[in-house]
């Protein structure tokens, strides 16, 4: 649209120029020119008035496009400085939101940990449960001690089962870690 608009008034300007030139030469030729019929001259002069009224109607109509240009150009300026405004006030607002959003999370996460901690502290009895439960095992103890000497060898096998048993699972344990350790190097290849 712009370049037909461009096209149509470099047009417009070049046969305005022409015709000014046209205008110019015509005025100098009877203004030098004593001889030409006086009928002529006032046909010719008319001529170059409506021709100079043409020229000064299209520059007028020229400045009124280039003012009406300037008030649009203002005008969307000033739509553009409104715009920017209200994206800085939403971008400030989203940013406020973010930031409550992000201390909301952090308390939600904060309280789901904490009804975990309440979940397993209520697993465990209370003191005085505790306290009941220590008299009864220090009560059997004392009956245990009793039959220690009679216990013993079969705690002596069981220590050595126990030693047997720890052994493995430490072996185990170093089978794990290792195989974690070769996962975690074809998960690193893999990646």
């Amino acid at each position: 649209m712009f370049g037909n608009f461009r096209e149509r008034r470099v047009l417009l300007l070049q046969q305005s120029t022409t015709r000014a030139n046209s205008v110019l030469a015509d005025t100098i030729k009877y203004a030098q020119n004593s001889s030409v019929d006086p009928k002529e001259r006032k046909k010719c002069f008319a001529n170059i008035t409506y021709t100079l009224n043409t020229i000064e109607f299209d520059m007028m109509r020229t400045f009124d496009e280039i003012e009406m240009s300037e008030m649009e150009i203002g005008e969307y300026e000033k739509k553009v400085e409104q715009l920017s405004k209200r994206i800085e006030v939403e971008r400030t607002e989203v940013e406020k939101l973010y930031t409550q959003l992000q201390h909301e999370q952090t308390l939600k996460a904060n309280k789901q940990e904490y009804d975990l901690l309440v979940k397993k502290v209520e697993c465990y009895p209370t003191r005085g449960d505790t306290l009941k439960a220590i008299a009864k095992v220090n009560e059997e103890l004392k009956k245990l001690t009793t039959e220690k000497s009679a216990l013993e060898e079969k705690i002596s096998l069981r220590r050595k089962q126990i030693s047997l048993l720890l052994h493995s699972a430490k072996e185990f344990a170093a089978m794990l870690k290792e195989d974690d350790m070769d996962e975690d190097e074809d998960v690193t290849d893999n990646n």
